[in-house]
């Protein structure tokens, strides 16, 4: 049996539902992830409920890619397909010029 962890994306499009997006964001913290590596990726497309900042708080662990609100569910899930390789470093800052790249 090997001993590498599985990697795991989960990536979620959203716009002002910050009561449902942080229940799953709780649900997801409780799982068991031995041996799994767990990414979480959100776009907040222009929300103005305060889902960006309650997931800032609440939530740190999780990257959010900002949309400007007229990216809707589809644009906002293409952003999210990008190839998960490309997360797996984790820079923040390559991770985000990579997603602006795709807004565009």
């Amino acid at each position: 049996m090997s001993n590498r962890c599985i990697h795991v994306e989960v990536v979620a499009p959203v716009r002002n539902h910050k009561a449902i997006t942080l229940q799953c964001l709780r649900s997801l913290s409780r799982i068991d992830r031995t041996g799994l590596e767990v990414h979480i990726i959100i776009v907040d497309d222009g929300s103005t409920d305060g889902a960006s900042d309650a997931i800032r708080e609440q939530f740190p662990e999780v990257q959010l890619v900002p949309g400007d609100g007229n990216l809707w569910y589809t644009a906002g899930a293409n952003v999210l397909c990008i190839p998960a390789e490309h997360y797996r470093d984790r820079r923040a800052s390559a991770t985000h010029a990579l997603a602006s790249k795709h807004l565009l």
